[in-house]
């Protein structure tokens, strides 16, 4: 089972970080933190959220500890998806907004994504027009990004096209109950 297959080599990297050189120490930790988002999406695509996680938690703690921001804000960002794909939007919202503040300096892919996935979980929560104008600002950031012809290659392995836009932006407008909206916009 892959999961399984993942724990071992989690398990594994944390021996070999134990009898190395620091140079190499960050090279295994960020390993380490790239292994555990991977772990996460697994399980996360098993519907294993608790699993997911914790998978999470602990690549945080390690993006943190390598003071690396693309990776901070990666793992924010995945943790923001898995509990929207959890149905848990307020959860997302709060990660997804710890995920903002760090577009600043991550690259344009993940920055794009970001504000995708931080205005769909601000559709799903918002209750006040103001709320609903937020959402859809955060959606709107993303569009000249998306829109770019030749986004930059990154290791996110978060892929970002108009499709995906429009998608997002779609189910947002059905979130805050706009369907005709969102056909329009499809």
């Amino acid at each position: 089972e892959l999961t399984d297959k993942l724990s071992r080599k989690l398990q594994y990297l944390r021996t070999v970080e134990d009898s190395i050189g620091s140079k190499q120490k960050q090279d295994i930790l960020e390993l380490l933190c790239r292994f555990n988002l991977l772990a996460a999406r697994v399980a996360s695509d098993q519907q294993d959220y608790g699993q997911a996680i914790s998978y999470l938690k602990t690549a945080l703690k390690l993006a943190n500890l390598l003071q690396n921001n693309e990776l901070i804000a990666l793992t924010l960002f995945w943790r923001g998806r898995t509990y929207l794909e959890k149905e848990d939007f307020p959860a997302a919202t709060v990660v997804l907004d710890k995920a903002l503040t760090y577009v600043s300096s991550v690259r344009l892919p993940l920055k794009g994504a970001i504000y995708l996935e931080a205005g769909l979980a601000h559709a799903y929560t918002a209750t006040t027009e103001g709320e609903k104008k937020y959402a859809l600002s955060l959606l709107d950031q993303a569009a000249p990004i998306v829109k770019m012809n030749h986004l930059e290659e990154d290791n996110s392995f978060i892929k970002l096209n108009l499709g995906r836009f429009y998608q997002f932006k779609a189910e947002a407008l059905i979130a805050m109950h706009r369907p005709q909206d969102a056909i329009t916009v499809l």
